[in-house]
């Protein structure tokens, strides 16, 4: 069968051949073993309960079956850059390239000692481009809550409004 790679889900199994296309077995109540004919060129797979994806080797996603009930129509659209997959029970990821902005690191994190919010130190800035802080409660709608100009090094940020906030994320971008 000249399989290349297998990937194990909660209840089927993906196996991508060297030419690319893909076969799977196992649990198919709604179609997740029946592969499209359409696809091709497969370099990477997750499984969840119910769903399929492939990445092909152009960066973007195949999912079947499209059973918008059981979450298969949420994949991400519009990505051509797509790099890896993973996938659990109910849930998908899909790693994109960070932008080519220069890289910094996230220092220290952490409420503040006396509770007036979250605090972040940001490293290895480089000078050139302001720095936006965002925040999310999903990681797919992204909030600008501090715009900063360039700042080289260091630069550490308060959120005071993050005392009574239910989860939230973060990121940071020079830009």
């Amino acid at each position: 069968m000249n399989v290349t790679a297998i990937v194990g889900g909660p209840a089927h199994t993906l196996a991508i051949k060297s030419d690319g296309t893909v076969v799977g077995w196992g649990y198919n109540t709604f179609g997740q073993c029946n592969t499209p004919a359409t696809l091709s060129n497969a370099v990477a797979c997750a499984a969840q309960q119910n769903i399929s994806f492939a990445l092909r080797s152009d960066g973007t996603i195949v999912n079947w079956p499209s059973v918008s009930y059981c979450g298969a129509d949420n994949a991400p659209v519009g990505y051509t850059n797509i790099v890896s997959l993973a996938a659990g029970n109910f849930h998908t990821l899909a790693v994109i390239p960070w932008p080519a902005t220069p890289y910094f690191d996230l220092a220290t994190c952490g409420f503040a000692p006396d509770n007036s919010g979250f605090r972040l130190r940001l490293q290895g800035l480089s000078g050139y481009w302001p720095i936006v802080i965002s925040t999310s409660i999903n990681l797919l709608d992204w909030t600008p809550i501090f715009t900063n100009p360039p700042v080289k090094f260091t630069l550490d940020y308060l959120d005071r409004s993050a005392t009574n906030a239910p989860i939230r994320f973060y990121r940071a971008i020079e830009q």
